[in-house]
């Protein structure tokens, strides 16, 4: 489309020239015209009076006829120069009509509008198929470690997350695009030692390895639909037992969130211990003045990172022990003096496996 500027200076000049061109036809027609006409009326001019006339003709039929002669030779000759100015505008007019250019889009690359696979999980071997639109006229194709395009459809021989290049080619260049597709397939888990002294407190216990072709990224363990451990992918990993008895963990791969492997189970039998013999940092006689406080603790661990419950037996009247820390605090009275023998226990929980006792005596004087 042409400037609004442009365009009005087209039609002017289209207007001027339509105009004289008009005016010149119409003069030339005009003088043509009559020229024929002059011709013809001088020819028909009436004979002289007293003339002889032909078959029954008279003056008046002479000079009337010659009147109409002259008067029909007039309207062809305006007929034809309206014609001819007419056909001369028409013709400046089409010949004036500036000619339209519309741009030419420059060749380019192809686009890729779609990318569809026939399965976003197959297991390994199967044929996973992609269907791709594209512009028109490009070749479509997957590419290939050598750079080239094969066909539409390929198949995996090891497990993990797989990105398929496809490329379209065209005359100007090529445009690529991904699809990501979860290939599936076996492993096989091994432990390092599948009897261990359990661990309350998740803590790796025994080492696991794997064994297969494949990609992950992360290892996942499962108590039924419990998860137990997560871990990074490596070739070897930790594997907590926070339980006592055997259990059945099911170990699966994982790459990108997605799994990439189906469960295998494996068996691991968690042991208990016991907790250390209770201690108490201090003298086995402990003396005390009636009236007077008296505090200490009884310290415990338990290698299997347990929680714990203390207790404290015989307890003397009015004295206080604390089961979740082993806390002894007792304020004798007067009339309490003399020797207290008390045994100190330790179980862990939930198992309430018992320790040894430690037994400490306090002497209460006045």
């Amino acid at each position: 489309a042409l400037p609004p500027a442009a365009e009005s200076a087209t039609e002017s000049a289209t207007e001027s020239a339509t105009e004289s061109a008009t005016e010149s036809a119409t003069e030339s027609a005009t003088e043509s015209a009559t020229e024929s006409a002059t011709e013809s009326a001088t020819e028909s001019r009436p004979a002289p009076k007293g003339a002889p006339a032909q078959s029954g003709e008279t003056d008046d039929d002479r000079e009337t006829g010659a009147e109409d002669k002259v008067a029909g030779a007039a309207a062809a000759a305006a007929a034809l120069a309206a014609a001819v100015t007419n056909e001369t505008a028409v013709t400046v007019l089409r010949r004036e009509k500036p000619a339209v250019t519309r741009p030419v889009s420059p060749p380019r690359p192809p686009i890729i509008t779609e990318v569809g696979l026939s399965a976003e999980e197959v297991a390994v071997g199967e044929v996973v198929a992609l269907s791709v639109k594209a512009s028109r006229g490009a070749e479509v194709g997957i590419l290939t470690a050598d750079g080239r395009t094969g066909p539409l459809a390929s198949s995996f021989f090891s497990f993990g997350r797989k990105t398929l290049t496809v490329r379209a080619v065209n005359e100007t260049g090529s445009t690529d695009a991904t699809a990501t597709v979860t290939i599936r397939g076996t492993f096989l888990p091994q432990i390092d030692a599948s009897n261990v002294p359990h661990d309350a407190s998740w803590r790796p216990v025994t080492r696991g390895r794997i064994r297969g072709y494949g990609t992950y990224d992360e290892v996942r363990g499962y108590l039924g639909d419990e998860k137990v451990f997560s871990v990074e992918a490596a070739e070897e990993y930790g594997v907590p037992v926070p339980f006592v008895g055997t259990r059945r963990i099911a170990i699966q791969l994982f790459e990108q969130g997605r799994a990439v492997t189906d469960r295998v189970v494996v068996e691991i039998t968690g042991s208990n211990q016991p907790p250390t013999k209770p201690t108490y940092e201090g003298p086995a006689l402990i003396s005390v003045r009636a009236g007077e406080p008296i505090e200490f603790a009884i310290v415990c661990t338990d290698p299997n990172n347990d929680p714990l419950r203390f207790e404290a037996r015989p307890l003397p009247a009015g004295a206080e022990y604390d089961e979740a820390t082993g806390r002894f605090a007792w304020r004798p009275g007067l009339n309490q003096t003399g020797y207290y023998l008390i045994n100190f226990f330790v179980y862990d929980l939930p198992y309430e496996t018992k320790t040894g006792f430690t037994q400490r005596t306090i002497v209460v004087v006045r």
